[in-house]
């Protein structure tokens, strides 16, 4: 805890070396971030909130390596129901897809308001609260 904010890192992920992602509890707002990891069934249990940013580094499943793909990424989406979600940390072949235009592919097939993170991006939390 520090302040009026409580986070956690709430389970160890599915990867090659050892990493957590993050949850975040504010007085006014909930919010996740899953790094790195292979999807696990109870995954998304951990990672709740009205925001979720994911790391996701490959465009299609079935990658030997221990990162998220596009069709984990949008399950996962579904599954927690955030009003945003920022996905972030791509490899080559979302690169290839034009991450912005698979964020948007992902917003019309979940609902849910899916940006595609660049260098820069800031999000206000208050966007939360208006629906922005």
């Amino acid at each position: 805890m520090v302040g009026d904010i409580v986070f956690g890192t709430p389970v160890r992920h599915h990867h090659g070396v050892e990493t957590y992602g993050f949850a975040f509890k504010t007085p006014r707002h909930t919010f996740s971030w899953i790094i790195d990891t292979k999807f696990f069934p109870g995954l998304t249990k951990f990672y709740r909130g009205e925001l979720l940013v994911l790391n996701v580094v490959r465009h299609q499943s079935g990658s030997p390596f221990d990162h998220l793909s596009m069709p984990e990424a949008k399950q996962i989406i579904m599954e927690v129901r955030p009003k945003a979600a920022i996905i972030t940390h791509f490899g080559m072949t979302i690169w290839q897809a034009k991450p912005w235009e698979v964020a948007r592919q992902l917003s019309d097939e979940t609902g849910v308001r899916v940006i595609s993170a660049r260098d820069g991006l800031n999000f206000d939390l208050a966007q939360l609260s208006t629906g922005g």
